[in-house]
């Protein structure tokens, strides 16, 4: 006789709307996917980079955002973000498995 051992598991859920709050760090983008464009919130972030490319520095910007991986479900490559008043491209959606993704974005 086979004896089979259950495991019952409770789903950890955590509230991500408390992460993405506008009184605090948080902004909104709007997001155009296809032709459906939307509201969500946003923590967005412009970091300066200063690569060096033999004996050449490149200054640049690397765009991106952190929010909830929900929110940007089928957002892809290519589809536009409005954040700050500034339009930018999609880059990658970068899911991190604990429900939020960064949005990696170019100007």
């Amino acid at each position: 006789m086979r004896l089979t051992r259950v495991f019952n598991f409770m789903a950890f859920k955590e509230n991500l709307s408390v992460f993405f709050n506008v009184r605090g760090f948080a902004v909104y983008a709007r997001i155009r996917v296809g032709r459906r464009t939307r509201r969500i919130k946003v923590i967005f972030d412009e970091p300066y980079l200063n690569p060096q490319l033999g004996e050449y520095d490149m200054e640049t910007r690397e765009p991106r955002f952190t929010c909830k991986e929900s929110d940007v479900r089928g957002l892809a490559r290519g589809d536009t973000v409005d954040v700050h008043g500034k339009t930018f491209d999609v880059l990658a959606v970068e899911p991190d498995g604990t429900g939020i993704a960064i949005v990696r974005l170019a100007c």
